[in-house]
């Protein structure tokens, strides 16, 4: 199954577009299909959809976190001047609208090019580009500035890993009830996610953490 994602519409405060596939192994029975989780979120908001959240909203959280914290990791921005143009990561930013799409491209100079912060005046640090993603706040990436970036704009945002998790672990409990003689626990393993957007929240969505030889895997 495959379907356009607007992660903007499941509550991620960014213009995310991705194409999603989803797969079921064919002996599995119909009611075990793996499906996309509903839009929670809209730009048009009614009585069952919220409206989306805007990027002022998640900079103040970021702001409040500094407040509390007195530091974050990773909170450097790029120094990369801010020049509008016409083409992404060049266009102003709407503080009444979702993030811009966090990008993992260069800048033309061997550089990532960062989203400009809605006050024109500098671009988004790497912290504020990572909670558009929905990470910890105490979540750090490693390496050198261009490579933080360039992280955080390959992950996928944590709120909708969240939902495909709590997706899946709603056709654990219909595999569990299904009569069979093998083990009807579900392994779920991560063999790439980026900089951990889908393990993060696949373990927000109830699933454990195991290990392999090669590193982590979720169980």
């Amino acid at each position: 199954k495959t379907k356009i994602v607007k992660m903007a519409d499941h509550g991620v405060p960014q213009n995310r577009v991705r194409v999603v596939m989803l797969g079921t192994r064919r002996d599995l029975p119909a009611e075990l299909d793996a499906y996309h989780p509903a839009e929670t979120h809209s730009s048009r908001p009614d009585e069952k959809l919220l409206p989306r959240v805007p990027i002022s909203v998640a900079l103040a959280q970021v702001t409040h976190a500094r407040k509390e914290l007195g530091s974050l990791p990773n909170d450097r921005a790029s120094e990369y001047k801010v020049a509008y143009r016409n083409f992404t990561g060049h266009r102003k930013t709407d503080s009444a609208k979702p993030c811009p799409t966090i990008l993992a491209r260069g800048d033309g100079g061997g550089g990532v090019c960062a989203i400009p912060h809605p006050n024109g005046k500098r671009r988004l640090t790497v912290r504020e580009s990572a909670w558009m993603h929905g990470f910890p706040m105490g979540y750090e990436f490693a390496g050198a500035l261009n490579s933080q970036y360039r992280q955080v704009g390959n992950a996928v945002p944590v709120e909708y890993g969240r939902r495909l998790g709590l997706m899946l672990k709603g056709l654990e409990r219909k595999l569990r009830a299904l009569p069979t003689k093998e083990d009807s626990r579900p392994r779920v393993v991560s063999l790439f996610s980026g900089a951990g957007g889908m393990d993060i929240g696949f373990a927000r969505a109830g699933f454990r953490e195991g290990r392999h030889r090669g590193g982590r895997t979720r169980l």
